[in-house]
């Protein structure tokens, strides 16, 4: 038969307890340890050289056994010296049981062995550590216990892992190439071009640039570009609006380019329009000037986009 259907309608049995393991050991993650919440959790008491292993859930690989109100007790007598005890539990599938067991030795504890993938092999043995502890004369000491809760799928730990693979992907999105809060100055005659900042090769790549003002030797406002430089010392210009509340319109005309040395340099120029005859400057059209208000332009940032 090449296919089986796992738990199709029968008389007889047809589901194994490795089919049910299998989605127990995904349902829990590959996790293994106790249920939370149920029994004692797999505590423990000890009673002179008695160790009992107290209720609850324990899953390995996904193969589960349930310690009831009466616990499972390990006798450690007869030490008189100090011995090492590991407390493990045990699923055998040869044998197809399951069982709490323990293991001694002296001077330290002994090796543990995990056993196989109870996935992989349909007749193995695996083991899950529990407990350590000592034992002297009869008296248990140094009892730790080495069994883990198994842990929920807690909402806010899945939104933590998508806020942070959010943050990866914008990073990768938007790579900071140069930033400097204090600015660079780009005002300058029209002649004048500006060594402002070097970005690396940047040739061919969207690139938002931060380009504002300052008031009191603080940026006070940004405009933002975004622009593509294709070839060495080819000039982009990008032009702006604003109004100086003094009678006149200016737009703005920023141009930008890469010299070979991979160093952005750029100018910053205005051309006003004046609005009403009465001004004594008037001029009927826009025109070059190379005022402190040209002056006033700073480059902040330069980052690149990614796809």
């Amino acid at each position: 038969m090449a296919l089986r259907f796992i738990r199709q309608p029968s008389d007889t049995p047809n589901v194994a307890n490795s089919d049910d393991a299998r989605m127990i050991r995904y349902a829990y993650g590959g996790q293994d340890g106790y249920v939370k919440n149920k029994g004692s959790e797999i505590g423990y008491q000890t009673d002179g050289s008695t160790f009992r292993v107290t209720s609850g859930v324990v899953s390995l690989q996904g193969y589960e056994s349930e310690v009831d109100a009466g616990g499972v007790e390990i006798s450690t007598a007869g030490a008189s010296s100090m011995r090492y005890f590991n407390v493990f539990y045990e699923v055998n599938l040869a044998t197809q049981t399951t069982s709490i067991k323990s293991a001694y030795s002296t001077g330290t504890y002994p090796s543990f062995d995990a056993g196989d993938d109870l996935t992989q092999n349909s007749t193995g043995t695996a083991r899950l550590l529990l407990y350590t502890f000592t034992v002297t004369n009869n008296v248990i000491a140094s009892v730790q216990k080495k069994v883990q809760a198994i842990p929920y799928a807690e909402i806010n730990e899945i939104n933590r892992k998508i806020n942070d693979v959010t943050d990866t992907v914008n990073t990768l999105k938007e790579t900071q190439l140069y930033y400097n809060d204090s600015g660079v100055g780009m005002g300058s005659t029209e002649d004048d071009l500006l060594p402002l900042a070097s970005l690396g090769n940047v040739l061919g790549k969207r690139l938002k640039v931060e380009i504002g003002q300052k008031t009191g030797g603080s940026k006070s406002s940004s405009q933002f570009f975004e622009l593509v430089f294709y070839k060495t010392n080819d000039i982009v210009s990008v032009y702006y609006i604003s109004d100086f509340s003094n009678g006149r319109i200016v737009t703005g005309r920023i141009e930008l380019g890469v010299r070979q040395d991979n160093v952005l340099y750029g100018r910053s120029m205005i051309e006003r329009v004046n609005v009403y005859e009465g001004d004594s400057t008037f001029n009927p059209g826009p025109h070059f000037s190379a005022t402190s208000e040209a002056w006033g332009k700073y480059l902040f940032g330069v980052w690149q986009i990614g796809e």
